[in-house]
């Protein structure tokens, strides 16, 4: 990239010719540069990017579908689950807003303490009837304490984890660019991290979900291993799918730039027709 660029500007119009190849290797190269970094081209840690969501969720989820119910599996996952949330809710946030190490802290025991809250709440109303389930109705009672707690504890996560943004303010612009900065909104904020924790709500419901519906669909088709290794291998590969699915329809819910009308905003935007601010993923 820094080698065509570099070329361009010693070109006396700014532009070069390229081949098919470099085009590609140039494209390629804008992929992974986005799929790495975050909204101001700081490279985010590999567990945390959205292309570690699948390999890192898979044994989480796991344990979150297809363990024993008991409260220690309930509270553990749950704490993992949202500890890695909230490092995913962080380094794919709107990154215009600096963040202190207290309120990491504030944000982290927040969004944790939530979430457990309302694991361990749904684990208790639910005990006297998955103590004794079993089978298909072990997974359904999993599913539902599972997604249920695990879509508000990732929308308590988000909200919390990115709650300086809200009380700060985010970086807005008067194009979709993202290049004319017109000032700093509190409102935009807002917009922004409730968008997020919606779609990661939806993430997590989804991701805990398919899996089980496609466990019970295929048990209903004759696909169900007495074996227990084989068993293990197609509930694994449910889970994948499930994340494979559920990551790209939660992520696609709301675009990554958002628009809001300037009238809508703080009286400082109300001379701007459209305003422009990125949302984080």
């Amino acid at each position: 990239m820094n080698k065509f660029k570099d070329l361009a500007s010693k070109s006396e119009n700014g532009t070069i010719k390229i081949t098919v190849e470099e085009k590609t290797q140039i494209m390629r190269g804008i992929e992974l540069m986005n799929a790495s970094t975050n909204d101001t081209g700081q490279l985010v840690a590999k567990p945390f990017r959205m292309c570690g969501f699948v390999p890192v969720n898979i044994p989480i989820l796991c344990g979150i579908v297809l363990s024993s119910p008991t409260m220690f599996n309930t509270i553990f996952f749950q704490w993992l689950n949202q500890s890695y949330n909230a490092g995913l809710n962080f380094g794919n946030k709107n990154s215009t807003c600096e963040y202190t190490d207290a309120e990491l802290f504030k944000g982290y025991v927040a969004a944790v303490g939530s979430s457990l809250s309302v694991a361990i709440t749904l684990r208790k109303l639910t005990a006297g009837v998955t103590k004794t389930a079993k089978g298909k109705k072990l997974l359904l009672l999993n599913t539902l304490v599972g997604g249920s707690a695990g879509a508000c504890a990732s929308f308590c996560n988000t909200y919390f984890m990115r709650m300086a943004e809200t009380e700060k303010g985010i970086d807005v612009f008067a194009d979709e660019e993202l290049t004319k900065k017109a000032g700093v909104s509190k409102v935009c904020a807002k917009s922004a991290v409730t968008e997020t924790a919606w779609s990661r709500a939806a993430m997590s419901a989804s991701s805990v979900s398919i899996p089980a519906i496609l466990i019970l669909a295929l048990g209903a088709v004759g696909i169900s291993p007495a074996n227990k290794v084989f068993k293990n291998i197609v509930e694994i590969n449910c889970v994948a799918t499930g994340l494979l699915i559920g990551l790209p329809f939660s992520v696609s819910i709301f675009p990554p730039v958002s628009i809001r009308n300037g009238k809508e905003l703080e009286t400082d935007f109300h001379s701007h027709d459209k305003i422009y601010f990125n949302k984080g993923l």
